[in-house]
């Protein structure tokens, strides 16, 4: 009962002190100003797919095979034998480019590109979180392929 008691105490003193730290949030509707549409674009990341090949039948990863996924359901970024240190490819005849990295909280992320005038662009980075699963195998090695569960955005900007 005293235990309850103290946590229901603590729980009305937090429940009454001021957030006067939360002043960085904007938020429109609370009377802030949004930010300039001209000065970002969200991108939306489906369809995101890895296929790598193991170290014979292990779980390490020897090399990324194919990577492939949309922008904002319309453009379409692929590239075979990738590289995980961030080389840039094209996505196709597009303003988009992308890179594929180490994500920092998953397997993958991706530093996407736009190209919005002559030496000028926008880019952004993001993590896109995958589940794996076994692929087809090889007599000498397996495969695993990564595929994207929800899809992500990812903010560019200037």
């Amino acid at each position: 009962m005293q235990f309850t008691s103290l946590i229901f105490a603590g729980l009305a003193t937090a429940a009454v002190l001021p957030i006067d730290n939360v002043v960085d949030i904007v938020n429109p509707a609370h009377g802030g100003n949004a930010p300039d549409p001209a000065t970002y674009e969200n991108t939306n990341i489906s369809g995101f797919s890895v296929h790598e090949t193991l170290v014979g039948f292990t779980q390490e990863v020897q090399s990324v095979d194919s990577v492939t996924f949309t922008v904002n359901n319309n453009v379409t970024c692929t590239a075979q034998n990738p590289d995980l240190i961030g080389r840039v490819y094209s996505c196709g005849d597009t303003a988009y480019r992308f890179g594929l990295l180490n994500g920092t909280q998953t397997d993958f992320a991706l530093r996407i590109y736009k190209q919005t005038g002559a030496f000028a662009g926008w880019s952004g980075l993001g993590d896109v979180d995958t589940v794996c699963r076994a692929g087809p195998t090889t007599a000498t090695s397996g495969t695993q392929i990564c595929e994207q569960q929800v899809d992500s955005t990812i903010v560019i900007t200037a």
